[in-house]
């Protein structure tokens, strides 16, 4: 599993399709911490948001990042399909670990809170960018390339998936309430 995994990493790095995301990411947590101070809880969740697409897409690229020619000598290699998911499912919650531990230590690395931060709000910052990537995860695992064979409805899906469940957990009072509403009647 250590070598599959070894494998995936850097083919995943020869692919240099991280760059688009990585930069995306890095750059927006240094535009939202360059004003100070900031609320600790409201820029976490801004950021843990932001992580919830930018998970969607690194799933994406992950999980394409091997030719179907290259992904069958693979699997050929490691002798069984359910390693090689399993390596390529580690690597992306590995990568969302990452992720979640630098949007939570960049800015109190930088200072940028107005205010002293608890280790209370470290554990929810973390527990919340790290809940959001592992659902972005699977959530957008379901649109690769093994589920769905035209790949511009993979990248459709993904942002449909994504975009509509941030509507819904917005609008959830809203919808209560208009349910309610004609239930009432």
């Amino acid at each position: 599993m250590k070598g599959l995994l070894h494998y995936h990493f850097h083919n995943y790095l020869r692919s240099h399709r991280y760059i688009p995301p990585l930069s995306l990411y890095i750059l927006s947590l240094v535009i939202n911490y360059t004003y100070t101070p900031n609320p600790i809880l409201d820029s976490y969740s801004f950021t843990s948001l932001l992580l919830f697409f930018m998970m969607g897409w690194f799933t994406v690229t992950i999980f394409h990042a091997e030719d179907e020619g290259q992904k069958r000598i693979t699997v050929l290699h490691c002798r069984n399909l359910r390693k090689y998911y399993l390596s390529l499912f580690t690597m992306c919650i590995l990568i969302g670990f990452c992720l979640s531990f630098i949007s939570v230590a960049y800015p109190i690395v930088f200072n940028a809170f107005g205010v002293e931060t608890r280790v209370l709000h470290l554990i929810m910052g973390f527990l919340s960018h790290f809940s959001l990537s592992l659902l972005a995860l699977s959530l957008s695992a379901l649109f690769t390339r093994e589920l769905i064979q035209n790949q511009s409805n993979t990248w459709w899906g993904v942002l449909g998936v994504l975009v509509i469940s941030v509507a819904i957990s917005t609008l959830k009072d809203t919808i209560n309430g208009f349910i309610w509403f004609f239930i009432s009647r």
